[in-house]
């Protein structure tokens, strides 16, 4: 499971007005889209949260997925009628397995990988991607690759 937290969203609303936050929703929408296979679902959550569910995804398929989203969603301008703004977006990740075997406690691992990885972007410290740390019973956190290593 992946959680998206778009960033930037409000702002655009908040200055351009909801038509031209509708239009930054439809291009995460279109992005999503574009990248999810076949029996991947996602769906809005809030105002700028997403969830995508990634049945029968391993590690590494969930780490690229995301870092694909992550680069179809940063380096796509969106057309608003103030001019074309460009969208980030912090993605947090969690396993449904025997540690977090119910969506409610996945959803909430994953929420707080998300948060983590939010952070580390306001400082400046991120790339483009996202490497989620996994232990024995689930995801522990997220962070960059910077220097990536499995845990």
């Amino acid at each position: 499971m992946l959680l998206l937290d778009v960033d930037g969203l409000k702002q655009i609303n908040d200055t351009l007005g909801h038509l031209a936050g509708d239009r930054a929703l439809i291009a995460i929408a279109d992005a999503l889209r574009g990248r999810l296979r076949e029996g991947d679902v996602a769906a809005r959550i809030g105002g700028d949260e997403y969830v995508v569910l990634l049945p029968h995804t391993d590690r590494r398929q969930a780490q690229q997925l995301a870092d694909e989203i992550r680069r179809t969603i940063e380096t796509q301008a969106i057309d608003v009628d103030a001019g074309m703004r460009q969208l980030g977006v912090s993605i947090g990740a969690a396993e449904i397995n025997q540690r977090f075997h119910d969506i409610a406690s996945a959803l909430a691992e994953a929420d707080h990988a998300m948060y983590g990885e939010k952070r580390q972007r306001v400082r400046g410290a991120t790339t483009s991607a996202t490497r989620s740390a996994m232990t024995s019973g689930g995801i522990a956190s997220t962070s960059t690759i910077n220097d990536a290593t499995d845990a």
